[in-house]
């Protein structure tokens, strides 16, 4: 219902500019990530679809929640500037970050998935001036490859959302984020 999608704006509104601070505080204070990237990307992947998959699993039908919460602005306000730094070092992080807790906490599925998209296109859009600016550091390959799909992706999104449904929607995003996980495990492990 067009009240479960009240917090989308505010949500984005707090979120982006945070994240993107988080972001730009990793260039400029040029702090390195605690561990390896590929293990750490591996690792966060997997705990987020188990995560997911739990609560898709786990979930009630109760209502969606259609107003912040004051404990969620704080929540976000964290995910978001933290998620900032972790995208800057894995260029993933602040969306699945957002859309575990959004869902977590009962916000429609297609809201947090939908408010976690924005951010992250925000926060890596801050991010292109570096990567962008520098020519060698540009991976062009894989912008050739994931601009197109992106576009492709963020058209046959909503209408799949839409089709899917909540729970189908968390097992599918669950699964996903396995199968990231293990394949980079299996990969570079």
């Amino acid at each position: 219902t067009k009240d479960e999608w009240k917090p989308f704006l505010p949500l984005v509104l707090v979120c982006s500019p945070l994240s993107a601070t988080g972001l730009w505080l990793v260039y400029a204070l040029d702090l390195s990530p605690p561990a390896d990237v590929i293990p750490m990307f591996a690792g966060f992947s997997l705990f987020l679809g188990i995560s997911i998959l739990a609560t898709a699993i786990l979930s009630n039908t109760s209502r969606s929640r259609r107003s912040i919460e004051t404990v969620d602005f704080i929540a976000v306000t964290a995910i978001a500037l933290g998620g900032g730094v972790v995208t800057a070092w894995l260029s993933v992080g602040v969306g699945e970050i957002l859309a575990f807790y959004l869902i977590l906490r009962r916000y429609n599925a297609t809201l947090s998935v939908a408010t976690a998209v924005v951010v992250s296109a925000i926060t890596v859009w801050c991010a292109a001036p570096v990567h962008l600016g520098f020519g060698d550091q540009a991976a062009w390959k894989v912008i050739a490859f994931a601009g197109p799909g992106a576009i492709i992706g963020g058209v046959v999104a909503k209408q799949l959302v839409m089709k899917l449904g909540a729970v189908r929607l968390k097992f599918l995003f669950g699964v996903w984020l396995l199968v990231i996980g293990l394949s980079e495990f299996v990969a570079f492990g």
